[in-house]
């Protein structure tokens, strides 16, 4: 890792922090998502496993028996990577991250509280404090190696409009409601086929007389795992958050004051940050919110 040196060393600096803290948070995210998906895995292979026991005979029902014992056993322990204490420690380090990303651009865009006599003094102290405040979870940030990668291209508030606002709005707001929208309805979709071969294999056994009743419960919880992974990750309300966002960054650009007043300017810095952050804190706050024990 670089040490700071004078001027724009310094932004570099604050840059490569926010790459650490930024991969930290991607990790944590990846570890808390594979956790609930392998619990998901567990808790119906313990149904199917558990449900076939007591359909065959001899040393394989014993088998089946053992392998949805080991399951249920397994999920407690997997499931603590999902822990509310986990989550959170995931959105602190993005929350980290993003506060980073955004003094960096503020800094780079010279506008209040930047406008000052000596702005690398505020960046220092400013950076210093975000970092200082996440101090407890600094141990995987303080060994990642920062991306390779350029200061962003900006020196004004016109160039933040078009690197920071507009870039957020086409690359990463718009696009990512739209996977959110898709990948939700996906899942609603899945949930739906489930219970309706609930319904059909209720019917049949009516019907015909066969036991199939047994299998009911399988399907059940496979149904019950799929929403509650949907509904853990939270995918139909970061839909709407982020297009919220993006319509609000959208109202800012079409009236992008420019930078022949400073006090419009600064005021057009701080909006769209301030969007920006509300964005990252209402989705993060969500995560932690509905992870928390009752």
């Amino acid at each position: 890792m670089t040490t700071p040196t004078l001027g724009r060393g310094l932004a570099e600096w604050v840059w490569e922090q926010q790459s650490v803290w930024s991969q930290a948070a991607s990790a944590a995210k990846a570890r808390i998502v594979r956790s609930r998906l392998i619990l998901l895995a567990l808790t119906v292979a313990a149904a199917l496993a558990g449900t076939v026991a007591t359909q065959v005979g001899g040393a394989w029902s014993r088998v089946f028996a053992g392998v949805a014992a080991a399951a249920l056993a397994a999920a407690p322990v997997l499931a603590r990577g999902t822990s509310p204490k986990s989550v959170a420690e995931w959105t602190r380090l993005r929350s980290v991250s993003e506060a980073l990303k955004a003094e960096t651009y503020q800094r780079l865009a010279g506008v209040k509280p930047y406008r000052g006599a000596d702005p690398d003094e505020t960046l220092k102290r400013r950076a210093g404090r975000i970092i200082n405040d996440a101090s407890d979870l600094a141990a995987e940030p303080g060994i990642l190696t920062p991306a390779v990668r350029p200061l962003p291209a900006v020196s004004d508030v016109t160039s933040y409009a078009r690197e920071r606002v507009e870039k957020q709005l086409t690359d990463y707001y718009r696009p990512r409601a739209k996977h959110l929208a898709e990948v939700s309805a996906r899942y609603l979709r899945a949930a739906t086929f489930v219970s309706l071969a609930i319904a059909v294999t209720s019917a049949v056994s009516a019907i015909v007389g066969a036991n199939l009743s047994v299998w009911v419960g399988v399907v059940t919880t496979f149904s019950a795992s799929l929403v509650a992974f949907s509904t853990a990750q939270r995918y139909s309300y970061q839909q709407l958050e982020f297009a919220r966002t993006a319509t609000q960054l959208s109202l800012l650009l079409s009236t992008f004051p420019g930078d022949a007043d400073p006090a419009r300017a600064d005021h057009f810095v701080a909006e769209s940050e301030r969007v920006i952050s509300v964005s990252n804190d209402a989705w993060m706050a969500k995560q932690t919110e509905a992870d928390e024990p009752a």
